[in-house]
């Protein structure tokens, strides 16, 4: 059983030898190749199964559980993070890198606010080569995006409703997981890194500019979901999909 968690499109380019190689391994070694998500390249497609096997840390399952509770009190309806009528907390978190669609939220954010008005800060969370020329860069653009540096993301677990990642270069991101998990809103594209947490209701998943607004709109103005059920992200229901996978193996 041989799990594919990486994409080596980089490498295979810089030698054009290595998607050969790569396939004959899978071949070789493999009865099942399992692909966390669709945006990996195709190495023994008919061996090869789209599946996530990736959970979260526990500490974000509990801050969901939390949550779900939270939003049953009776004073729900007053939260100041989580309401309809709560100030709109939205970040990112991840590494500082242009790859990673720091310009795409910028032009998204400005888009927002010269088209819908939808002027809002954006918390920005995270190191990495090119957080100074991002920080300058959201500074000339007039936006609201201060740049805090790293930080564990369960410390934002109580402090932001709305979850932005832009990047479309992630097989399967973890930090959006962790947000889903911890009951955030998660605006992000339509895009096949992103299929599997299309499932979840509190994922807004945009296919344009005019959708992102649309998405932002919406998740600024209504309160946070109960939490749904976060068994996909449990360890107990990873064991399950591996114990699947292990027999399909054994009747191949």
């Amino acid at each position: 059983l041989g799990l594919h968690l990486t994409d080596y499109s980089l490498f295979i380019k810089q030698a054009p030898g290595m998607r050969l190689l790569c396939s004959w391994m899978c071949r070789a070694h493999c009865h099942r190749l399992i692909k966390l998500s669709g945006t990996l390249g195709n190495f023994a497609p008919e061996k090869e199964l789209v599946e996530n096997v990736h959970g979260v840390r526990r500490t974000f399952l509990d801050v969901g559980d939390e949550l779900r509770s939270k939003l049953t009190a009776p004073d729900a309806a007053s939260d100041p993070i989580f309401s309809a009528d709560a100030d709109p907390t939205v970040y990112f978190i991840g590494k500082m890198l242009w790859s990673k669609g720091l310009a795409s939220l910028m032009d998204l954010m400005k888009y927002a606010e010269e088209i819908a008005g939808l002027k809002v800060k954006v918390d920005m969370y995270g190191g990495g080569p090119n957080k100074d020329e991002a920080s300058a860069k959201a500074t000339k653009m007039g936006l609201d995006m201060p740049f805090h540096g790293a930080i564990d993301h369960a410390e934002l677990g109580w402090s932001h409703k709305i979850f932005i990642n832009p990047s479309t270069s992630e097989v399967l991101c973890t930090t959006v997981a962790e947000a889903l998990a911890m009951g955030k809103f998660v605006v992000l594209p339509s895009h096949p890194s992103n299929d599997f947490f299309a499932q979840f209701p509190n994922c807004l998943p945009y296919s344009n500019k005019e959708e992102f607004v649309g998405k932002m709109m919406f998740a600024t103005c209504i309160a946070v979901y109960q939490c749904p059920l976060l068994t996909p992200f449990t360890a107990q229901h990873l064991q399950e999909i591996c114990i699947t996978l292990l027999r399909m193996l054994l009747n191949y």
